[in-house]
């Protein structure tokens, strides 16, 4: 049997007043975003429209909380700001205290990945560590990496172990010294193209 209209209504109002206030504040921010698409202002926006949106004392709070101690990411800020990614990068050019508040959120961030990482391998948290992992060094991918890059300036000295002892050739090793030299040297003084 279907619902009249007023059941419907009366349903939807009695499943508001079971929400919490963040449900609330939620369903609240869609209906906005929701509004802003229909309306065709969400992407249209010139970059000047976009700076002249910007009120710092509302949105480096909001950028400092979901980035810097909810440790979310900053592309997700512009839905809950309610603007486009590039309103947020054109905020960054343009409006240096907001910059400043992104770098420092930047390090509340990786503070809070930090805290889940330790608490879930001291025990004091449950949960996946691999995905915690991953997460990790996809959000801070300069401090959480497998490989490191080493660079080496200077000379640089070849060992080669050729699991013969030295003692076992007397004589010899300074022939072979001396012949690891000269392929060294003929290699350093040698074109890139002459390798090839």
């Amino acid at each position: 049997m279907r619902k009249s209209k007023e059941e419907l209504e009366q349903e939807e109002h009695h499943r508001l007043q079971t929400l919490g206030e963040e449900e609330i504040r939620d369903l609240t921010h869609v209906e906005d975003l929701y509004n802003l698409i229909m309306t065709n202002k969400w992407k249209k926006r010139t970059e000047k429209e976009s700076r002249s949106l910007f009120d710092p004392e509302i949105h480096i709070k909001q950028l400092l909380m979901h980035m810097g101690v909810k440790g979310k990411s900053y592309k997700s800020l512009a839905f809950v700001i309610g603007v486009s990614q590039t309103t947020l990068y054109t905020w960054e050019k343009s409006h240096p205290k907001w910059k400043e508040a992104k770098e420092m959120a930047e390090l509340g961030r990786l503070g809070k990945i930090e805290d889940s990482l330790i608490n879930l391998g001291n025990g004091k948290n449950k949960g996946n560590a691999a995905a915690a992992i991953f997460y990790a060094k996809n959000a801070a991918p300069d401090d959480y990496k497998d490989k490191r890059e080493i660079g080496v300036s200077g000379a640089v000295t070849y060992v080669i172990d050729t699991g013969i002892p030295a003692r076992q050739l007397p004589g010899q090793t300074e022939a072979i010294e001396a012949e690891f030299k000269e392929v060294v040297e003929e290699l350093s003084s040698s074109d890139d193209e002459d390798l090839l």
